[in-house]
């Protein structure tokens, strides 16, 4: 179907259907699609919601690498253009590095929408962001705290799926009021973005969600 799609939606569609198959025939696709419709935001948009929401294992090591790479691009231009940024990509860091730096080239963290999908969005992999070694959450809280500083209402609402942690299992409760305790303790954290994970974290543990 998406070799034959002669339009968005059809592509788009198949895309959908091979999400979290793991290979070479989705990861092919997905960089189709984007150098074909990348130019459209609200496509791209879309496309941000397929990277963040795939089951296939290990994506979280993925979408931080497409964030940083992102951050450190927009860096590197605020410092040639003397804004004082540091940094500049490194596509051929592995093999995944071209894959990655594409990607990050339509990724703008100063957009709400882009950050909403392909951050926010992120918890809806159950495989990767309930992942048995905190990782997704991890990565959750640092986005959390690095999109704050930007952006607090953003910040802020990537800390939603946080308020729900006392609905899973004791495992996942410590790792998740672990990095509760951790996003709390950045001094330059918003008021917003303070006040919902100290709610948060004063539930306790054990029992049902409140939230």
């Amino acid at each position: 179907q998406f070799q034959h799609a002669t339009n968005m939606s059809d592509s788009y569609s198949a895309l959908g259907a091979m999400n979290s198959t793991a290979g070479g025939a989705r990861d092919r696709c997905m960089r189709a699609f984007l150098d074909r419709w990348g130019g459209d935001n609200n496509v791209v948009v879309k496309y941000f919601m397929l990277e963040s929401a795939t089951d296939v294992e290990g994506n979280a090591a993925r979408l931080r690498a497409i964030v940083d790479c992102a951050v450190r691009d927009r860096s590197s231009v605020a410092d040639r253009n003397g804004g004082g940024g540091v940094g500049g990509r490194d596509d051929g860091a592995d093999g995944a590095g071209s894959s990655v730096g594409r990607v990050a080239r339509s990724f703008d963290v100063t957009i709400p929408n882009h950050v909403y999908a392909l951050c926010r969005a992120f918890p809806a992999s159950y495989v990767n962001f309930h992942a048995e070694d905190g990782s997704g959450y991890r990565l959750l809280a640092d986005w959390i705290v690095q999109v704050d500083a930007l952006n607090a209402q953003v910040g802020s609402r990537l800390a939603g799926p946080f308020t729900k942690w006392l609905s899973y299992d004791k495992g996942r409760r410590e790792l998740i009021r672990g990095e509760l305790e951790r996003i709390l303790a950045v001094e330059s954290l918003s008021p917003n973005t303070r006040e919902i994970v100290g709610k948060s974290l004063a539930q306790g543990g054990g029992g049902a969600s409140k939230l």
